[in-house]
């Protein structure tokens, strides 16, 4: 606004921009990984259309509701060594799952529980619906569902699981995740319920990775819980997915 109408404006003062947005309580900020809106040729910086972003995060509306939800934790990890495609190809390996995912835990540690593990685990019956109407069932699936937008940079990863006792299951032991990975999976999040408790009531979780370099994460969770599910339950319960993630 102090320049002249025929001056232009400073190439150091044209600053990058990125699309940000507030989400449930974070800032998350678009980068696709381009110079920005100025790029170098030669010695001249030439200007460039600003990045507008392939997809938008999905708003999760039950958990605005005051009444019904409320925060109920933040656990930042710190940094990872893991490069952020391993974690949204790491849901195509379902062999996995039991071997890795279905000890017992103390959640928030990568201890496993002793003794009691050699009878007791947990199985796993995952699945996974890829969006953008590559495959019809998939389609169908998340639009039943309602899992979330149908488009390409959104996979959902479903996760029926409950417990055994000496390979035998135990009756109304079961836990449900569904898990959206938002592009690259710089957010994930997670909606999980145990229906015999109650599955109207859930815990929305968001597990974000944001890339110090190309082999570095810093890892986040951040939750959200139903005034109807006691604390500790809350608390185990995502205190054992990362447990199982920490595996």
């Amino acid at each position: 606004p102090y320049l002249n109408k025929k001056s232009k404006i400073p190439n150091n003062a044209n600053a990058k921009s990125y699309s940000s947005i507030e989400y449930h309580d974070m800032i998350c900020v678009y980068f696709d990984g381009s110079l920005g809106p100025n790029v170098a040729k030669g010695n001249e910086l030439c200007k460039v259309s600003p990045s507008i972003p392939l997809y938008n995060l999905p708003i999760q509306h039950d958990i605005l509701d005051t009444n019904e939800y409320s925060l109920a934790g933040s656990y930042d990890y710190g940094l990872v060594k893991m490069h952020i495609q391993e974690f949204a190809e790491n849901a195509a390996d379902w062999m996995h799952f039991s071997p890795i995912h279905g000890k017992m835990m103390f959640p928030f540690t990568r201890y496993e529980i002793p003794i009691i593990g050699r009878w007791l685990n947990i199985h796993h019956e995952p699945d996974t619906h890829v969006g953008g109407g590559i495959n019809k069932k998939d389609s169908m699936a998340i639009q039943t569902n309602k899992y979330g937008p149908d488009n390409k940079y959104f996979l959902y990863f479903i996760n029926r699981s409950h417990l055994k006792w000496k390979g035998k299951a135990i009756p109304k032991s079961n836990g449900n995740a569904n898990i959206t990975f938002c592009g690259p999976a710089g957010v994930c999040i997670f909606r999980m319920s145990i229906p015999s408790f109650d599955p109207d009531a859930q815990i929305v979780l968001f597990h974000t990775h944001l890339p110090e370099d190309k082999m570095n994460l810093r890892v986040r969770f951040h939750w959200y819980a139903h005034h109807k599910l006691p604390k500790l339950l809350v608390w185990y319960v995502v205190g054992n997915w990362i447990s199982q993630w920490t595996n």
